[in-house]
């Protein structure tokens, strides 16, 4: 079954005919959007990382003092899962190309 959603397909040829993404746009919003996911997961969780610490230590690799190592581990971990889920291929549906 393909689900069809004409008015998000009409709006986002609209936007991308308006507001085309250039690699580095793409690679930001990636970056912005993985930090978020990881450390929110984690929140969830219970992890006392904040997001700004768990961007650094997931892009510059810094451990921060006064967290335990599962902490750490669940961050990393977090940032590994991201990039393995985003790197599975989706079906090419009117969905997926949203």
């Amino acid at each position: 079954m393909m689900l069809e959603f004409p008015e998000t397909d009409r709006l986002k040829k609209l936007f991308l005919q308006n507001h085309p993404l250039d690699e580095l746009g793409i690679r930001q919003m990636q970056e912005y959007f993985r930090g978020r996911c990881v450390w929110s997961s984690n929140a969830v969780e219970g992890n006392t990382l904040t997001l700004d610490e768990t961007n650094v230590l997931i892009d510059e690799g810094i451990a921060i003092g006064g967290h335990t190592m599962r902490e750490l581990h669940e961050a990393t971990g977090g940032a590994k899962a991201y990039a393995c889920q985003r790197d599975v291929p989706m079906p090419r549906t009117a969905f997926a190309s949203i």
